[in-house]
C-alpha cells in the first residue's frame, strides 16, 4: 500500500517477519529528538547499529532516520526541518 505524503510511517514499511516469512510486528516505535541528525548517524554507522532508513527530509518536516535495537524496536532519529 503506498504511503500518503506528509504522513509518517507506520512501522508497517519496516516490519519484522519469522521463519515463516509471516509479517510479525515487533516491539514498539520510538522517535529521539537530536539537535545533528546526520553527526548521530555517522556515529550509528560507526558502531555498526542496524540502521533501516537513511537519513532523510521527510515531507512532515523532520529528517530522521531509523536504526532497529536487537530486540525489535526502531528509533527514530529525528529533527525539525522548520
Amino acid at each position: 500500500m503506498p504511503r500518503r505524503a506528509g504522513r509518517p510511517r507506520s512501522g508497517r514499511d519496516d516490519v519484522a517477519r519469522d521463519a515463516a516469512g509471516q509479517q510479525a510486528d515487533k516491539g514498539v516505535w520510538v522517535a529521539i529528538w537530536v539537535d545533528d541528525v546526520d553527526a548521530v548517524h555517522e556515529r550509528a554507522l560507526a558502531e555498526g547499529l542496524d540502521l533501516t532508513h537513511p537519513p532523510t527530509d521527510e515531507p512532515w518536516n523532520v529528517r530522521e532516520f531509523h536504526v532497529r535495537h536487537p530486540d525489535g524496536h526502531v528509533f527514530r532519529i529525528s529533527r525539525s526541518t522548520i
